[in-house]
């Protein structure tokens, strides 16, 4: 079966499909929903739902019918005020939580040898071109790649880079991280833009910019997510205050 808020490559069990049937079928009860309820309803015990919520990457079930509450608001019916509201409380808390990495970033770029460079693959690798053309445009210094590159590009102009910035939804892309792990190594600085602080680039990172992810499950991008527009919006927010 095929269920509208995530996209995951792990296999189900029947019970396990029944509990997410019953939540692809009951979105608007959601908010209300509690575990024991949902056991009751599916005729499954709580353990039993507590495994799948951490099967799905979640920490609990709470936290598990959080995110999948926030992703059924639609903008139908008269529902687009609550669509809007939960997107400006999403832009607005996206500014608080990277309010100290942009300081951080900010001096970083008064530096006067500096020169960036600028990686990303997939959808990622067009928001990093984005930045990297607008960065060009203040008269910076700044290289650019994506996954069809040579290494070469990278490892010949090591010498030359003062901050690599990493763009990866999910912060776990192997060609962008292993180039994160080299500039590491070389005492470059990591700059990195993902959905969350819990990942291998945003951990080995200097700075680690969060922009929330409201399909962070769905890692083939498959679903409408807000990820890549909020990291635009905001991308303009941080040229306008570092350059």
């Amino acid at each position: 079966m095929k269920h509208n808020y995530y996209t995951t490559n792990k296999k189900f069990t029947d019970i396990e499909n029944t509990v997410l049937k019953y939540i692809d079928n009951n979105q608007t009860l959601l908010k209300d929903l509690t575990i024991q309820k949902l056991a009751d309803e599916t005729f499954t015990s709580k353990s039993t739902i507590f495994r799948l919520a951490k099967k799905l990457g979640f920490d609990g079930f709470t936290d598990m019918i959080y995110h999948l509450s926030r992703q059924q608001v639609k903008t139908v019916d008269g529902e687009v005020d609550t669509y809007i509201g939960d997107l400006s409380t999403s832009i607005q808390k996206i500014f608080i939580q990277n309010e100290k990495n942009l300081l951080d970033f900010v001096e970083r770029t008064k530096k006067d040898d500096r020169s960036l460079y600028i990686i990303g693959t997939g959808y990622s690798g067009i928001i990093g071109e984005y930045l990297y053309k607008k960065i060009l445009g203040q008269g910076e210094l700044v290289y650019y790649s994506n996954g069809a590159d040579t290494n070469a590009l990278f490892l010949n102009n090591l010498h030359r880079i003062s901050d690599i910035i990493c763009v990866s939804k999910s912060g776990e892309t192997d060609l962008v991280n292993t180039k994160a792990e080299i500039a590491k190594e070389k005492g470059i600085g990591v700059i990195s833009f993902t959905h969350s602080s819990d990942n291998s680039l945003a951990k080995l990172s200097d700075i680690a910019f969060t922009i929330d992810d409201n399909q962070f499950l769905d890692r083939n991008n498959i679903n409408s997510t807000q990820f890549y527009s909020m990291l635009l919006l905001y991308l303009e927010y941080l040229i306008e205050k570092s350059f």
